[in-house]
């Protein structure tokens, strides 16, 4: 089966030792097709971890998270949208405009 060239978007709230396990290990073999957004570093500890996959990101501030949720509305290269958690304001509206773009969505939740 032919790969799309549109990548997978894996959105978390910050990076922790068995996120990021989990992406070195088990998503290692998709690394060319993942781009990887943590929206925090160290909010709920120091976890003081190194990036695990060179393409992944922080995002932090408010502009960023606007910028993102603008590439992801014009560029369209993403075809699934994986996000940890609901309750972040960024990932409601990504939730929201990947239905608007009609972007399949995964919500990982522990609630």
């Amino acid at each position: 089966m032919k790969r799309s060239s549109k990548k997978i978007l894996l959105v978390f709230i910050e990076s922790t030792p068995y996120i990021s396990r989990l992406i070195e290990d088990g998503f290692s073999y998709l690394k060319n097709e993942l781009d990887i957004v943590f929206l925090t570093k160290n909010l709920s500890q120091d976890w003081n971890l190194q990036p695990c996959l060179p393409n992944n990101q922080f995002v932090g501030s408010k502009k960023a998270i606007f910028y993102l949720l603008v590439n992801i509305l014009f560029k369209r290269k993403y075809r699934l949208i994986h996000v940890a958690g609901w309750s972040h304001p960024f990932i409601l509206s990504l939730i929201l405009l990947s239905r608007f773009l009609c972007l399949p969505v995964v919500v990982e939740s522990d609630t």
